[in-house]
């Protein structure tokens, strides 16, 4: 399982942050949603990180580890992430990226009717 703890910009992650991972894990495993052998990765995004946070923490013997990590680290590495697979997707022969742009902008990507949830 993971959890993402998002703190707002300016709040700096320190151990009070980790900490509340940490009871999110103690409350799904107290409420039956965790087995005892559940492995659990916590992370705990900021802005801003306390030198003396800046570290993993564990818990339940390495079961739940709770990272706290920088809001600019997760955007790179999403970016450079994104990039690698268009570059890997990009010479497929059956993406023929004309075709694909005359798909989107058709229109026709919500043309299936949509049935009414009213009762």
């Amino acid at each position: 399982m993971v959890i993402v703890e998002l703190k707002r910009a300016g709040v700096r992650v320190s151990t009070d942050e980790k900490a509340q991972c940490w009871k999110y894990v103690k409350e799904l495993s107290e409420n039956g949603l965790l087995l005892s052998t559940s492995r659990v990765t916590c992370f705990v995004l900021g802005s801003e990180i306390d030198p003396a946070e800046n570290h993993e923490r564990e818990e339940k013997s390495g079961l739940v580890k709770i990272r706290p990590i920088h809001y600019h680290t997760v955007l790179e590495r999403a970016k450079s992430r994104l990039l690698k697979l268009f570059d890997r997707v990009s010479d497929v022969p059956f993406l023929n990226q004309e075709e694909i742009t005359e798909y989107l902008d058709s229109g026709n990507l919500y043309s299936a009717e949509q049935t009414s949830l009213d009762l």
